[in-house]
């Protein structure tokens, strides 16, 4: 109730500052009909002077100046008159229609404001949806919340707080998932300054930088690739960014060597096995026959040069996902794709995979299928419920990919 209060007294003011110019139209025409009669009555008032002086320099004579000043007097009167009455002669009607119209138009106005304005309210407001200030939407659950909310509510912790670490390990994933690839390799690169590196920020940080290069890999994705395989050799994504990178340096023969190794380590039905084919044709390497397929998609982090269908390839990985960013739209599509379905299919099979399972969250996420990542990392913990250190490990990865509370 006291809010309509509010609005009717607003709209009663709206309206008299809106009417009162129109109802101030006699006061001005008013005004200005005696300032005209005023400079009528000099005009007369000169005229009779110029009479005398001429008549006293022998330029006209008695009866001409008589007759003239006759004249002049005549309607000198004539105008004074009319000005007592409150206007000329000629300006009483129209002060008189001008009144009118004024009047007429005040009480239009009056009229038509409160009425458009109940009319635009009625069709374009809400008055049965509850009110929700901004206080009350910032405390909302972080998932109810819009993307942006949370963005700006962690960059402003990070803004009074720079060295946390938590926090920056949070934003990093967003921004990359965000196409902000700049903010991510920043994100991450204080992440791993402040808690340490990881193979999740070591990749997101990678794969961040060569997302938004424009040539090919640059220094920080290679150097953390590079720390990547020396924590883990049988990471084919980075082993096959290496390779590209030293393609890129010109080191075709090495280029050229891990090229042959990635192919030879993957199994017939890795999607991966095309883009890295034609990597090792552009150097000049000659591909070799792919083995016998093996029925169902290889364990990630499996062993280099194992032989196919004993754990040799990796699953998807952001990496992968960036690397079908510069193929066609259909090419990417049934790439990414063949990598998700293959991981989750093996997981079904047999989840005590915990890297598998991080990966597979990680992808889905990429993808934007956040509700498949929740529904992958409720697999997880069914799956590894018996292995505290692989559920553990799965549990860090969502949070930091802000999925898990």
């Amino acid at each position: 109730m006291v809010l309509w209060v509010v609005f009717a007294v607003l709209t009663a003011a709206t309206v008299a500052l809106v009417a009162r110019p129109l109802l101030n139209v006699r006061r001005d025409t008013d005004g200005d009909a005696g300032a005209e009669t005023e400079a009528t009555l000099n005009i007369y008032r000169d005229q009779l002077a110029e009479i005398d002086r001429e008549l006293a320099r022998g330029l006209i004579g008695k009866a001409e100046a008589d007759a003239a000043r006759s004249e002049v007097a005549r309607r000198l009167i004539a105008c004074a008159d009319a000005g007592r009455a409150g206007a000329s002669p000629d300006a009483a009607g129209t002060v008189a229609t001008a009144r009118s119209i004024s009047r007429k138009l005040a009480l239009g106005v009056l009229g038509a404001v409160p009425l458009v304005a109940i009319l635009l309210y009625a069709r374009l407001g809400a008055p049965e949806v509850a009110s929700q200030p901004h206080a009350a939407r910032v405390a909302m659950r972080p998932e109810a919340s819009r993307i942006e909310e949370l963005i700006a509510r962690v960059e402003a912790r990070l803004a009074e707080n720079p060295e946390d670490g938590a926090g920056w390990d949070v934003i990093a994933p967003i921004y990359l998932r965000l196409r902000r690839f700049d903010d991510a390799v920043n994100a991450y690169a204080h992440a791993i300054r402040l808690k340490g590196e990881s193979i999740p920020r070591l990749s997101g940080i990678a794969e961040a930088a060569i997302s938004g290069s424009r040539e090919g890999v640059p220094d920080v994705a290679r150097e953390a690739y590079e720390r990547i395989v020396a924590r883990d050799p049988s990471r084919l994504d980075a082993r096959f960014w290496l390779a590209v990178a030293k393609e890129q340096a010109g080191r075709r023969e090495d280029a050229r060597a891990d090229y042959q190794a990635i192919l030879n380590a993957s199994p017939a039905e890795a999607p991966w096995r095309a883009m890295v084919a034609e990597r090792l044709k552009a150097v000049g390497g000659s591909v070799p026959a792919a083995p016998a397929a093996t029925g169902g998609a290889p364990a990630p982090g499996g062993s280099v040069g194992a032989r196919p269908g004993a754990g040799a390839a990796p699953g998807p990985s952001a990496s992968d996902v960036a690397a079908a960013a510069k193929r066609s739209p259909d090419e990417q599509a049934a790439m990414i794709r063949g990598m998700v379905d293959g991981l989750a299919d093996r997981l079904k099979a047999d989840g005590r995979d915990a890297a598998g399972w991080q990966r597979l969250i990680r992808a889905y996420i990429v993808l934007g299928e956040r509700d498949k990542a929740a529904a992958a990392l409720a697999g997880a913990r069914q799956a590894l419920a018996g292995d505290a250190a692989g559920r553990d490990a799965v549990e860090t990865a969502a949070r930091q990919l802000g999925l898990a509370p």
